[in-house]
């Protein structure tokens, strides 16, 4: 139980606040209206490989009822679209046959964009052409801003360098005016990887091929995730 809640709390830490933990959303009177209240609850459920959060119905049952006859929503970022997308799946209940209901290229992170930052863009073209506060809901555990602390992340994301990524043997930090006070390799599900690292340099020469997520911490509390593949 101790080692459950310890993976927890370093995944609220690496992915900045999680807040509501749950975003409300409702949209397409005429497709999605449910039992009142006309909104859907989406849980947070996880955090990608970017650290991005993505949040979704809970419990997905397959039968949550709407006018189109079942509904249940995913929000989570596409990275090789580059931009977040809200998914409607109405036949199964693992997404493998989502429609793209909306999208919005604003890559906030870690967490989806409010209806203030970006357009959300009906992607069917039979749900209005966006959406806004006038048809439709988006609040709760989202964002008005690129990331949650802008100036902070931006400023120490360009003093630190990560080479070379993806990395076959080493991966190098360096950082320009800034003290690096400690380096933490983890797994994308928020295990520590146990590998060597000694004066800013990451031994991954015998991990598994795939992504991790390595953080470091910097003078005046300040943190950073960097995405690194080892291939």
């Amino acid at each position: 139980m101790k080692k459950n809640y310890l993976i927890l709390a370093l995944l609220l830490l690496f992915f900045c606040n999680v807040g509501f933990s749950q975003i409300t959303f409702f949209a397409c009177a005429s497709s999605f209206t449910t039992n009142a209240p006309n909104e859907y609850n989406l849980i947070l459920e996880g955090t990608d490989a970017t650290g991005r959060n993505y949040y979704q119905s809970n419990p997905i049952s397959g039968d949550q009822p709407c006018s189109a006859g079942a509904c249940e929503f995913r929000i989570a970022w596409n990275e090789a679209q580059s931009r977040w997308e809200i998914l409607l799946v109405q036949n199964n209940i693992d997404f493998s046959d989502a429609v793209v209901v909306y999208h919005n290229e604003t890559a906030s992170s870690p967490n989806p964009p409010s209806l203030n930052l970006g357009t959300w863009i009906d992607t069917t073209g039979s749900c209005g052409g966006t959406l806004t506060e006038s048809n439709g809901n988006l609040s709760g555990d989202v964002q008005d801003d690129l990331t949650l602390s802008n100036t902070d992340n931006i400023t120490l994301s360009r003093s630190i360098q990560v080479y070379p990524n993806p990395a076959q043997k080493m991966i190098f930090v360096q950082s320009n005016g800034l003290n690096i006070e400690r380096l933490a390799l983890y797994s994308v599900l928020g295990k520590v990887v146990n590998v060597p690292i000694k004066n800013y340099e990451i031994n991954v020469s015998n991990l598994t091929k795939g992504i991790y997520l390595l953080r470091i911490d910097a003078e005046n509390n300040k943190n950073l995730i960097r995405k690194v593949v080892v291939n």
